[in-house]
C-alpha cells in the first residue's frame, strides 16, 4: 500500500522543523559575518588561537587545516551566547560545574577546584620525606642573605579559601584526614627554625566569625580580609621596624557594592548568575600614591607596582602570588616606598638595587601542595 499523503499539519511542522534547523546551523555564519554577539567574551585564561599564515612550503601547508580550526574554534559566531548557555544549564539542571577548576559549593559558593586545592583541602597527602627540612632552608638563607644587608624579612601565608568557609564547600571536597600543609609547615617552622613566618589563618579565622572576610564567588579574600591581612602583615612588621607607622581602621571607610562576579564565577561565564553583595574598602586622604610608571624590570608574566609615599621613612619590596594584590595598597600607607612583584619570585638583583628595609614573600596555602613540587 503506498503512503498515504501527509496532513496539511504534518507538511508545516516539518517546514518549521526544517526552518529552525536551517536558522540554527546558519545563525553562527550570520553572527560571524556581522560582527555581533550579544555575550561579553569568555574568560577562558588562556591565550586564543591566532589566525595562521598561509605559508608556501609542504610542511606550513599540512599544518594550516588544524590551526585554522582552532582559530575558528576560538571564535565562531555567538560562541559566548553558546558557552555560557550551556554553563547555565549545567548549572541551573545538574548543579555541575561547567569546568573541572571550579567546584560548585552549597548556598550560591564557588571554590577552586584545581588539585592543589583539592589537597589543601582534603588534607590528605602529607609532605613527602625532606621536603620541609628544604623549604625551611631555603627560608634560612634568604633570611640569612637579607640580614647581612641589614635587611628584614617575613614569610607570609594566606589560608585558602576552602579553610575559612569549609562549611559551604560541596560534600566530595569534605576534609579526609589530618595532613594539612600550611599547618605542619608552620609548626616545622616554629620548632626548628627563627625565621619570621605569619600564617594569617587564625586572625581571618577569628574575623570570619563576626563579618565575611572572602568572596562568595571567588577565590581570594575580600577587602575586608585584606584589611585584616594588611594590619597583621604590618603588626608582625613592626616587630623588627620599631618605626613603622600602621594604618589605622579610621583611615578606612568600608561600603557595600554590587560585585559582577568573581573570579571562580567568570571562569564558569555565569558572573551574573553568582553576582551578590560585597565590599569595597576606601582609604580616607591617602598618603600614599601608586606610580604610573614604576620603572621595575621584571621577568616576563610578572606585574610590578610602586606606591610612594613621602610621610614615611621605610622602604617595602614584596613577593607574591594573587593574594597580595588586594593588601599592598593598604600597606603602602605605612611605608615611603612599596615594589610589589604579583607572581614574582625572590631576586637578590631586584633586592640590590632597591635596598628596601623589609622583604615580605606572601603566598596561599594550596602553593605547599604536591602539584608545585
Amino acid at each position: 500500500m503506498p503512503d498515504p499523503q501527509p496532513s496539511p499539519v504534518r507538511r508545516a511542522f516539518d517546514r518549521v522543523l526544517v526552518a529552525f534547523a536551517l536558522a540554527l546551523l546558519l545563525a553562527p555564519i550570520g553572527a560571524h559575518l556581522a560582527d555581533w554577539e550579544p555575550m561579553p567574551s569568555v574568560d577562558e585564561q588562556r591565550t586564543l588561537a591566532p589566525l595562521p599564515p598561509l605559508g608556501a612550503d609542504k610542511a606550513a601547508l599540512l599544518a594550516f587545516p588544524a590551526a585554522f580550526e582552532a582559530w575558528h574554534d576560538d571564535r565562531f559566531g555567538l560562541r559566548a551566547s553558546l558557552i555560557h548557555a550551556h554553563a547555565w544549564l549545567k548549572v541551573a539542571l545538574l548543579d555541575l560545574s561547567p569546568t573541572q577548576k571550579v567546584a560548585i559549593g552549597r548556598d550560591g559558593w564557588l571554590y577552586y577546584a584545581t588539585p592543589q586545592a583539592i589537597d589543601a583541602t582534603r588534607c590528605a597527602t602529607p609532605f613527602p620525606p625532606g621536603q620541609l627540612d628544604s623549604e625551611r632552608e631555603i627560608r634560612e638563607r634568604r633570611r640569612d642573605w637579607l640580614a647581612a644587608r641589614g635587611i628584614a624579612y617575613l614569610d607570609v601565608w594566606a589560608p585558602d579559601k576552602n579553610t575559612v568557609y569549609p562549611e559551604h564547600l560541596p560534600r566530595w571536597l569534605a576534609r579526609e584526614g589530618t595532613a594539612c600543609r600550611l599547618p605542619a609547615f608552620i609548626a616545622h617552622m616554629q620548632a626548628r627554625s627563627t625565621v619570621p613566618v605569619l600564617d594569617l589563618s587564625p586572625p581571618l579565622l577569628d574575623a570570619a566569625r563576626a563579618q565575611r572576610v572572602y568572596s562568595p564567588s571567588d577565590s581570594h579574600w575580600n577587602a575586608r580580609g585584606a584589611l585584616v591581612a594588611a594590619e597583621v602583615i604590618c603588626g608582625a612588621i613592626a616587630w623588627q621596624l620599631q618605626d613603622l607607622r600602621p594604618l589605622t581602621p579610621d583611615r578606612v571607610r568600608v561600603v557595600t557594592i554590587r560585585n559582577t562576579g568573581g573570579d571562580l564565577a567568570r571562569m564558569v561565564d555565569l558572573g551574573d548568575r553568582f553576582a551578590s553583595d560585597e565590599v569595597a574598602a576606601l582609604i580616607q586622604s591617602p598618603r600614599a600614591s601608586e606610580l604610573k610608571g614604576p620603572g621595575v624590570e621584571a621577568p616576563k608574566g610578572v606585574k610590578v607596582r610602586v606606591w610612594e609615599n613621602p610621610g614615611a621613612k621605610r622602604r617595602l619590596l614584596a613577593f607574591h602570588d594573587s593574594f597580595g594584590v588586594a593588601p599592598m595598597p593598604f600597606l603602602a600607607e605605612s611605608f615611603a616606598r612599596v615594589v610589589s612583584l604579583e607572581f614574582g619570585h625572590f631576586d637578590e638583583a631586584l633586592v640590590e638595587r632597591e635596598r628596601p628595609d623589609v622583604v615580605i614573600e606572601l603566598h596561599v596555602e594550596r602553593q605547599l601542595s604536591p602539584a608545585n613540587e
